[in-house]
């Protein structure tokens, strides 16, 4: 047993007590906790941490450690924004900055979870196992075709992989040159249904109004499916367009639905059911589904950034901070230096820690920080300010979704403008504008009748009062 500070840890068992109250860690997690204790004080490397706790596998990557370096702190209470008892190093590793006492197993024999189980639920969890994987195998028949897929070239794989790289980057990356890969690919290999999905998503992403890009991103999504009835990310693509340009709320829940069912192990495809269910104004479910993308990724930025987003939207604003520190560990950044947590930390009433993030992002784009002496008002002001500069500069040269500008009207306090742009963004069907009420910006507007009736215009199925009135 190891004592510290206030915290019992039984390695044999793998259970972590506080003040005699258990606290329950992922194996990871406790792994870590261990070998961080076994050389309390001292740095242990990143490189030695990921080997001991995953070995020398693919699972083992920068971005798995610092998720699981997240849920340590969370367990131990450590989540402030300079973390006191599990410290970064920079460029180094981990330190653990407690006084051990006690013996321990090694880490390396830490139980499983199911070890700990009673045999009756072994039983059950065998049991429930057993009907997923079953359930998971019809669900596979059902949705792909009985031949299998033709065997890709590797040359034309290797143009795919180049492409889908380019799109995971940050911002729209270079699509021009991720279209001209895929269209290669697809020369190769014509019936290339991972490369026909991939070419709908270029066109969903460029900075083009959506009647030039929906008829081009509809036909690769449905050239996918053509050769290949089961691809998740064509249904995907699908979906997102029956929400912004076909307003059908209900076909775009079957194909996110269908794509689940295609590739369940696929955390975008639950990240698509969650923002139907939060666009529907069903929370509950839609926390559910995104907690379902959280476990099946956990290191996944765009994940743990919707999550921060859906919190905001639903008034959870601690949830949605601590979220937003969590994107900062993943992207390897300092908590607080980006804008993610202004809004909710805003709305809770810490204007003075949002007008924080304001300095520091002011500072960033125009290379001076705002006078000590500015109060938060001013400051924040000052953000949006520029930020409008900002896209009035770059409409010039490329489209800019409307409802980017409705979002920073609304922050200025200009009622009208924002709600001008927002009927701009209903008229050209911005794939923004069915989103408009999970916008926190436009919060102020929610009792408006004429927000309300844009929303009914971009689709929205039911009474928008109602939905809203979910969503608190």
């Amino acid at each position: 047993m190891l004592q510290f500070n206030q915290f019992e840890f039984d390695s044999r068992q793998g259970q972590l007590w506080r003040n005699g109250k258990r606290v329950r860690l992922p194996r990871a997690a406790r792994k870590l906790l261990l070998m961080l204790a076994a050389d309390a004080g001292q740095v242990v490397s990143r490189e030695a941490l990921t080997d001991h706790i995953w070995g020398k596998t693919n699972e083992a990557t920068d971005r798995r450690l610092s998720a699981t370096v997240i849920r340590l702190r969370k367990g131990l209470g450590d989540t402030g924004i300079d973390p006191k008892l599990v410290v970064t190093v920079p460029r180094q590793g981990y330190r653990l900055n407690a006084k051990i006492s006690g013996t321990a197993e090694p880490a390396s024999s830490l139980p499983d979870a199911g070890t700990l189980l009673t045999p009756r639920l072994r039983i059950a969890a065998a049991a429930l196992a057993v009907v997923v994987a079953a359930w998971a195998a019809l669900t596979f028949i059902a949705q792909r075709p009985n031949t299998a897929a033709p065997a890709v070239p590797a040359v034309a794989e290797g143009d795919y992989r180049a492409a889908m790289a380019i799109l995971a980057s940050d911002g729209s990356g270079d699509l021009d040159r991720a279209e001209a890969l895929l269209r290669e690919a697809l020369a190769v290999a014509p019936e290339y249904a991972d490369a026909w999905a991939a070419l709908a998503s270029v066109w969903l992403r460029r900075p083009l109004p959506p009647a030039a890009t929906i008829p081009q991103a509809r036909e690769a999504a449905l050239t996918a499916l053509r050769h290949d009835a089961g691809n998740a990310a064509a249904k995907l693509r699908l979906a997102e367009i029956a929400v912004s340009w076909d307003r059908d709320w209900a076909q775009a829940q079957e194909y996110a639905l269908d794509a689940r069912r295609s590739a369940p192990d696929d955390a975008s495809t639950h990240q698509a059911v969650a923002a139907l269910h939060f666009l529907n104004g069903r929370p509950g479910e839609g926390e559910a589904a995104m907690l379902m993308a959280l476990s099946t990724d956990p290191a996944s930025p765009s994940v743990t950034s919707d999550l921060a987003w859906y919190y905001t939207a639903t008034g959870r604003y601690d949830e949605a901070v601590e979220a937003c520190d969590t994107l900062a560990a993943l992207r390897q950044t300092a908590p607080r230096t980006t804008t993610c947590a202004l809004q909710p930390l805003l709305l809770s009433g810490n204007a003075d820690a949002a007008a924080d993030l304001a300095r520091g992002a002011l500072e960033r784009t125009t290379g001076r920080a705002p006078g000590a002496a500015m109060t938060p008002d001013v400051v924040l002001s000052l953000l949006w300010r520029n930020a409008l500069l900002g896209l009035t500069e770059t409409s010039r040269v490329r489209y800019v979704d409307p409802v980017l500008f409705a979002r920073l009207h609304a922050q200025l306090g200009d009622r009208a403008s924002a709600l001008a742009s927002l009927e701009q963004a209903v008229a050209e069907r911005s794939p923004l504008a069915p989103r408009a009420h999970l916008f926190p910006e436009f919060q102020p507007l929610h009792s408006e009748l004429a927000f309300l009736l844009l929303l009914r215009e971009a689709g929205m199925p039911e009474n928008p009062r109602e939905v809203i009135e979910r969503l608190r």
